[in-house]
């Protein structure tokens, strides 16, 4: 399937087409504002060269509602993270997880999802939220990575 330029694109925002070649700090970025863009307060807790971890807070809220890891797209995401996030969910008192990664997720991911409170994102999913934003979110989103060191 070959993805072509939406209307509302501009130059730069053709990296939203590949998502796994964004390096990965101004990757996680964008996932931090996909989220803020919607209104939740974020924390960046950890960035290492493998994994990100991001709190979500409800405006006004002291306490985080959920924990959003963050994977590199290298190599597929797979059962280990899913079982690495749901055990980090619980040593964070948050009740709702978030994996998200620029590239894919294995199909055994998927299924150990099933029934617990975690959203997968593969690359491909993530792009379609962003997409599907308020084209004014949808902008700043964009706009948000633009500035950010690479």
């Amino acid at each position: 399937m070959t993805l072509t330029p939406r209307p509302w694109m501009k130059p730069a925002d053709l990296g939203l087409f590949d998502l796994p070649q964004l390096p990965w700090p101004v990757f996680v970025h964008l996932v931090d504002h996909y989220f803020r863009v919607q209104n939740f307060r974020t924390e960046l807790k950890a960035l290492g060269p493998n994994e990100a971890e991001i709190l979500l807070y409800r405006d006004g809220a002291k306490d985080a509602f959920a924990l959003l890891k963050c994977y590199p797209g290298q190599r597929m995401v797979d059962v280990d993270q899913v079982v690495r996030l749901q055990r980090h969910m619980n040593e964070q008192s948050v009740n709702l997880g978030f994996l998200v990664t620029p590239g894919k997720l294995s199909d055994h991911a998927y299924s150990l999802s099933v029934g617990r409170p975690i959203q997968l994102f593969s690359g491909n999913r993530l792009r379609a939220k962003i997409e599907n934003l308020h084209p004014e979110l949808r902008r700043r989103v964009l706009d948000s990575i633009a500035g950010v060191q690479k």
